[in-house]
């Protein structure tokens, strides 16, 4: 492909002055170009606005609010092409510059303002320039155009010694390629549009039936809490590919599908961050949780440990990073596993899989692509499939509990959700096919696998055992819509009650290094690689607290391993909806966000537990973390994960 590199020079010097005493001022040089600047290729026009220069003659540090009040520096691109290209938008600083980029503010078009470190670096592409960032991306049709605001500004927390006496030189780099791509279409919200690898059939829902989606017009609205869906039908059989595909692979438009002919169903969460609000291992009452869609043009400043974020701080969600590679979304089990471990499906009205071991658990899902891609029309090389992890739970759950899930504002749930202890909760799977607390033929109690996709009377229904369905009206499509993350039939079930669900997070053994196997499975020489699950460090089960000696005072920690509740809680880990989501600072007990359960990990349970069972009643949930020792039981099952990444 064509790259061609097209630069206007920002040039923005920022020369600061302190001045003795105990107040302080900042001032600045501003260097702009003396004329516009138009760049052309035979069929690109970028140009620079000289009377929308970039000039800050007041170079203090300022608020947001301030910041994005000052006068912007306009530039704009413009595809006279007779075709699509793409372009890429970067902010390369150059030699001479002291102003460290977590210290500069950058805003475009009066978006959300991101420290420049914010952003993902790129390579640099002019003599001169110290580190290159990606500001934005984008496609232009032909004869299309679009501009852009750009204001920078020093952030207001930086202190003297961090922006007192600073240069910062910059130049702005347009990178376009010149291509055939096909716009798809995109909601006004989400930065980042579901990304259909081969073999997955987007979904139009048209009352109860479905139909493949002509991605070119409205599928999907997260603005309207309506979630893109996309499914997996049977590739391997030549009629059902035929149905749905064209001879050269691309997708039939409109067609309806036939649920006889999928075998797995999953749901789009994009890529976004979201504003800290329990950062420091404190409490919090249920809310609707501040979100912002991003694309990997975003990413969280390098280095920075979870330890120095703070409340009111955004945090690009940990689940869209996937070892070294940054994921514009992830793309979720709309179910509990169904099918067998041999031939697994994700798929509403069946028995959920249970009775396997952790280790067999995660095979079953990472195999769906890595052994199997073909039976679901996938490129092996282009998509990995992975069973859940804690922080993977926490994205769906967290997006659940925005205005793009449960509520209608900040603080209103939407019609199809209820009102629960001041939040927005979703309704329990209460189904149980086993026998339960009633006595069974061998006179035994009898947890079984649940039935997938089904809601109860309520939000805490109690559990409806030896039952082969869903109640009436209550399955997915229907009434059962309530335990939906979007309270709609376009979101994630079963995130409440339904089967206990395992996933990839596990306790340290007590040198910290070592994953705790217990019963799961796995050996060392069998886990998988790091990407593919979450650790906690090791808590021992059976310290006991330190005595109390004289005047010194109780310990929070003793030489025979004791941890505080806090301490114990505090393993866990940003965006899980684990220890943020705490409404008191109690282990094992109904301390999570509308009474769920917070049983923590140890040495007798040391793998992740989310969502609570049929069982638990009001103490089930998307807040909900239990543990276990990673064996089989006919009530533990588990969740896949499918993104974009080559094996």
């Amino acid at each position: 492909m064509n790259k061609e590199v097209h630069k206007g020079i920002v040039g923005v010097c920022l020369g600061i002055l302190l001045f003795v005493g105990v107040s302080y001022a900042y001032w600045i040089i501003t260097k702009q170009q003396s004329e516009s600047n138009i760049v052309n290729t035979s069929c690109f026009k970028l140009t620079f606005t000289e009377t929308d220069a970039i000039n800050m003659p007041k170079a203090y540090p300022l608020t947001d609010l301030e910041g994005l009040s000052t006068t912007p520096y306009t530039f704009t691109i413009t595809n006279t092409c007779t075709s699509t290209f793409d372009y890429q938008v970067n902010l390369e600083s150059l030699e001479g510059t002291t102003l460290g980029e977590d210290y500069a503010k950058v805003s475009l078009n009066a978006e959300t303002p991101v420290l420049l470190s914010g952003y993902k670096p790129a390579q640099t592409t002019i003599a001169g320039a110290i580190s290159s960032r990606v500001l934005k991306t984008g496609s232009l049709r032909a004869g299309e155009s679009v501009s852009y605001d750009l204001r920078l500004w020093i952030d207001y927390a930086s202190t003297m010694e961090q922006s007192a006496n600073k240069v910062f030189y910059s130049k702005i780099v347009v990178v376009h390629s010149i291509g055939v791509q096909n716009l798809e279409y995109k909601d006004s919200v989400i930065a980042a549009a579901p990304e259909l690898y081969q073999g997955l059939l987007p979904v139009k829902f048209n009352g109860s039936a479905m139909q493949v989606a002509d991605t070119s017009l409205s599928w999907y609205d997260y603005n309207q809490h309506e979630w893109a869906n996309a499914v997996l039908v049977d590739f391997s059989n030549e009629t059902i590919r035929n149905k749905y595909f064209n001879e050269n692979m691309t997708r039939k438009r409109e067609v309806e599908i036939d649920m006889n002919d999928v075998l797995q169903m999953y749901v789009w969460i994009p890529r976004y961050r979201y504003q800290l609000f329990n950062a420091n291992n404190e409490t919090s009452t249920p809310q609707a949780i501040n979100i912002e869609f991003v694309t990997t043009d975003i990413v969280n400043p390098q280095g920075k440990l979870e330890s120095e974020f703070n409340n009111g701080e955004w945090l690009v969600h940990p689940a869209f990073t996937f070892g070294e590679k940054e994921l514009n979304g992830i793309w979720v089990g709309k179910f509990e596993m169904t099918g067998t471990s041999a031939a697994p499906t994700i798929l509403p009205n069946q028995k959920s899989l249970t009775s396997l071991n952790i280790r067999n658990m995660f095979n079953t899902s990472y195999n769906i692509a890595a052994l199997n891609a073909g039976k679901y029309g996938l490129e092996k090389d282009q998509v990995d499939t992975h069973m859940m992890k804690p922080g993977e739970w926490g994205a769906v759950a967290y997006l659940s509990h925005s205005i793009y899930g449960m509520y209608q504002d900040s603080s209103t749930c939407h019609n199809n959700a209820q009102t629960v202890s001041g939040g927005c909760e979703v309704w329990i799977n209460p189904v149980n096919t086993g026998y339960g607390n009633l006595a069974s033929e061998s006179g035994m109690v009898q947890y079984g696998p649940s039935i997938t996709g089904c809601a109860g009377a309520s939000v805490s229904s109690a559990q409806i055992a030896k039952s082969t369905a869903c109640p009436e009206g209550k399955d997915w499509l229907q009434g059962g819509v309530n335990a939906s993350t979007t309270g709609n039939k376009t979101g994630v079930y079963d995130m409440s009650g339904g089967a206990w669900e395992y996933t990839m997070g596990v306790m340290y053994n007590s040198d910290n290094t070592t994953p705790f196997y217990k019963s799961s499975g796995f050996t060392a020489s069998t886990m998988p690689e790091s990407k593919y699950y979450e650790t906690y460090a090791y808590f021992d089960l059976n310290a006991t607290a330190p005595v109390e000696s004289g005047d010194e005072g109780d310990e929070s920690t003793s030489t025979n391993g004791y941890m505080s509740d806090a301490e114990t809680l505090a393993r866990y880990h940003l965006g899980e909806g684990t220890r943020e989501t705490l409404t008191r600072i109690a282990k094992n007990t109904n301390a999570g966000w509308y009474n769920d359960y917070n049983y923590v990990t140890d040495t007798s349970y040391p793998w992740v537990f989310r969502g609570g069972s049929y069982y638990n009643g009001s103490n089930a949930g998307l807040f909900n973390f239990g543990r276990g020792a990673g064996g089989g039981n006919t009530y533990y099952s588990f969740r896949s994960v499918l993104s974009g990444e080559a094996f």
